[in-house]
């Protein structure tokens, strides 16, 4: 009897979807995980080859509690989806793993094979390092890039299409590869870093007539040879600004006369170095100077109160028009720093600052 039932809906289903235009099965496709996609298409014939063509990969182990032996089959899968694809090209390859044991030239053969699917869009999360094949750094499909893991350049670099890169920032990665990889990103919109450390770099130029969105987080932000780094920013376009944790570097931006956005947040002190951190903030804000839309953090109002005469050094930010200030440590808005920006802000219209203890 249940068996009966369970065969009555599998027909209805059957039935029903059937008569669905093949474009509008694979419109809803879309919008599913792979995952999902191979189990929904057991509920009728018709569809057990549309999911080779699908535009996106996405494979997340994160999601799943894979035992032992199970990973082999989840590998498995990835290689017979990629095997069997059918689309003229990928539009997005999205690949999360933990697991080292799978091999590097394992992961290596399946991004070699997105590649040679005209890959748009490749993201890879690894918490082991592997050898990129030499094709991801010369591909003219790519649109976006997020690298999530160490990674190596290679000599020979082009990436004619890349607008969007993010890239976490290890030893492996001197300031002269990075500004390699950036320079041959001719039309790059977006660029976003996270800096877990810097091979023996005492400075980088980012310089990009294109760039419009630009984000920078020290992760571990205690890191003390960034002490005398130095960042130049070129970007006549930037419109976008974000700065996490990156007191301790000197930053120095240049002509950013269309930043509309800037986020400066720092969340630790380092001891012994405070009046370099003050000096490296009141240096970062001079640079964006423009701003339209300013968002601070407490704990760069502490930096800053530490400065005497804070109003001599600090601009005038004259395009300000909304300044936010956010929570951090310590939980307080210091209130004559507060002052002194706006005084330095003559043409602010709004404000927004946390509940503050007194």
């Amino acid at each position: 009897m249940v068996n009966s039932e369970k065969t009555q809906q599998l027909s209805f289903v059957d039935n029903n979807f059937s008569k669905l235009h093949d474009c509008v099965i694979r419109y809803i496709f879309s919008f599913l995980p792979i995952d999902d996609i191979l189990r929904t298409s057991i509920l009728s014939k018709r569809w057990k080859s549309f999911w080779t063509s699908i535009p996106d990969i996405v494979f997340d182990e994160t999601k799943y509690k894979l035992r032992s032996n199970m990973r082999i089959s989840f590998f498995h899968s990835i290689e017979t989806i990629l095997d069997l694809h059918s689309a003229p090209c990928i539009r997005k390859f999205s690949l999360i793993l933990k697991d080292d044991s799978i091999g590097p030239f394992r992961v290596n053969s399946w991004v070699s094979t997105a590649i040679s699917r005209k890959v748009q869009e490749l993201d890879l999360s690894l918490d082991f390092s592997i050898v990129l094949p030499d094709s991801l750094f010369t591909s003219e499909s790519l649109n976006i890039l997020k690298l999530n893991f160490g990674f190596k350049v290679p000599l020979s670099i082009q990436l004619p299409n890349l607008k969007t890169l993010h890239i976490r920032v290890r030893d492996n990665l001197s300031a002269q590869l990075l500004e390699k990889l950036f320079s041959s990103c001719p039309v790059i919109q977006e660029l976003a870093l996270h800096i877990d450390r810097l091979n023996n770099s005492e400075k980088i130029t980012i310089s990009s007539p294109t760039l419009k969105t630009l984000l920078v987080v020290c992760r571990d932000s205690s890191l003390r040879e960034l002490e005398d780094f130095v960042m130049t920013i070129y970007a006549e376009k930037l419109s976008y600004l974000k700065f996490i944790n990156c007191a301790i570097m000197k930053v120095l931006p240049c002509n950013l006369s269309s930043l509309h956005y800037a986020y400066i947040d720092e969340q630790t002190s380092i001891h012994g170095v405070k009046e370099i951190m003050v000096q490296h903030a009141i240096n970062l804000l001079g640079g964006i100077h423009y701003v339209k839309f300013l968002t601070l953090s407490n704990d760069i109002l502490e930096y800053l109160s530490y400065e005497e005469n804070l109003q001599v050094y600090l601009p005038e930010f004259r395009c300000l028009t909304h300044l936010k200030v956010i929570w951090g440590e310590p939980d307080y808005t210091n209130h004559q720093v507060l002052n002194t920006i706006l005084q330095k802000s003559p043409n602010v219209e709004s404000l927004e600052i946390p509940q503050v203890v007194i």
